[in-house]
């Protein structure tokens, strides 16, 4: 079972950037790759934001969604695919960064504090867990919630959201991690 969630990069993204500098941390965060590599991921995968852009509206979204996809999305896309056998949930509660889903994971109702994780969502997920590693196909049996399709090559998930548990195609089911899936930027 594979996760991710869906603004993973925005803690790992600078809070001030430009397009210079947008360019130099794809360098670092690819340092074996062809300027041609650099420049496909810049100007082709990450452009500059305008209003055109649906991906993101500022440099630090447009750092932060490249993080996103390069450092885990993309990966969990690989990983998903990669025997057909998998199966994978994408993380979209607010603020959806990295990590956020652990508060879901390991909630107990007997703990609760101010922002305690909606009940339903965390018991979701820890029945979709549980049943995983006990016979390798998550379930769940809290009312109403989906079933949880093989990943395959088409990307099929459970998209985990504040207002439903629902089957969606992951978000990174895109060319841009396919393209990840080809190493050409080592």
């Amino acid at each position: 079972m594979v996760a991710h969630n869906t603004n993973e990069g925005l803690g790992f993204a600078p809070s001030s950037i430009n397009n210079s500098d947008f360019y130099d941390i794809i360098k670092t965060g690819f340092p074996t790759a062809e300027p041609s590599v650099l420049n496909l991921l810049a100007d082709e995968f990450y452009p500059p934001p305008s209003n055109e852009s649906s991906l993101y509206h500022d440099q630090i979204s447009r750092a932060a969604f490249l993080a996103t996809e390069s450092n885990f999305a993309c990966k969990a896309f690989s990983f998903g695919r990669a025997f057909n056998e998998s199966y994978g949930y994408w993380f979209d509660v607010f603020p959806a960064f990295h990590g956020l889903d652990s508060s879901y994971v390991f909630f107990n109702p007997y703990e609760k504090g101010p922002s305690s994780p909606n009940e339903t969502l965390a018991f979701a997920i820890q029945d979709y867990i549980t049943t995983f590693a006990i016979n390798g196909i998550p379930s769940s049996s809290v009312d109403g919630v989906a079933a949880f399709p093989r990943y395959g090559e088409q990307g099929n998930v459970i998209k985990l959201s504040a207002t439903s548990i629902s089957h969606a195609i992951d978000m990174v089911a895109n060319d841009r991690c396919r393209w990840y899936d080809l190493g050409l930027y080592m």
